[in-house]
């Protein structure tokens, strides 16, 4: 079962709307089916966290590998999330200097369409 649905946003962009917590249960999933759909042309990346209330160091594994494969390929990967508690994990593990973070993805779109 896929813990994320995924949108078009673009030919290049997608976003990946994760509808669960992220953990070492389903983060290594997540990866894999991010980086086909990136190896598969949509080379930026929009990971919506909004839905999710817990996100282990498996799952902050996972975004920042996904990250790494979409700038192998010149994309971006960027990050949505107005939760306080997990935007304060990017904060203390310096994952926040390393990817962009928004509050809407609205703003995240945007930013790739400049």
């Amino acid at each position: 079962m896929s813990i994320a649905s995924m949108e078009a946003i673009s030919d290049k962009t997608i976003a990946v709307n994760i509808e669960s917590d992220l953990d070492l249960k389903n983060a290594a999933d997540l990866q894999k089916n991010v980086n086909q759909t990136i190896d598969e042309g949509k080379i930026n990346v929009i990971i919506n966290l909004e839905n999710v209330r817990y996100i282990d160091s498996s799952g902050l594994t996972a975004i920042a590998n996904i990250k790494e494969k979409s700038n192998e390929k010149n994309g971006d990967a960027l990050i949505v999330c107005s939760n306080s508690s997990i935007r304060k994990i990017f904060d203390i593990t310096g994952l926040d200097e390393y990817i962009k973070i928004f509050d809407a993805q609205e703003n995240a779109v945007k930013a790739f369409e400049k």
